[in-house]
């Protein structure tokens, strides 16, 4: 499976449409390719809009998330973005 399948199933599974999908996007994170998607979450009493970043490292599949109120977004993003820049990745061997 690669990145693009497993995106599409954790779409499938989450019940994401494509009317709820805001953007979808190609980046680089630690390294690795990865796929980041922003939707409308209607999961909740009030709108929120997620943002799912996934990426393969060898044989197995990551994601971060970072769930906000659509009246708190903007900011949320922004610290979402400043923690992404400060962490790192380390992969433990089985």
């Amino acid at each position: 499976m690669n990145l693009i399948q497993y995106l599409e199933r954790a779409k499938k599974k989450a019940a994401i449409s494509n009317v709820d999908i805001l953007e979808e996007k190609q980046m680089k994170l630690f390294g690795f390719d990865a796929q980041q998607l922003t939707y409308v979450n209607h999961k909740d009493w009030d709108k929120r809009v997620d943002t799912l970043i996934v990426f393969k490292s060898d044989s197995q599949f990551y994601s971060i998330r970072n769930s906000s109120y659509e009246v708190t977004y903007k900011s949320s993003i922004l610290d979402f973005q400043e923690i992404l820049e400060s962490m790192e990745f380390h992969e433990s061997s089985s």
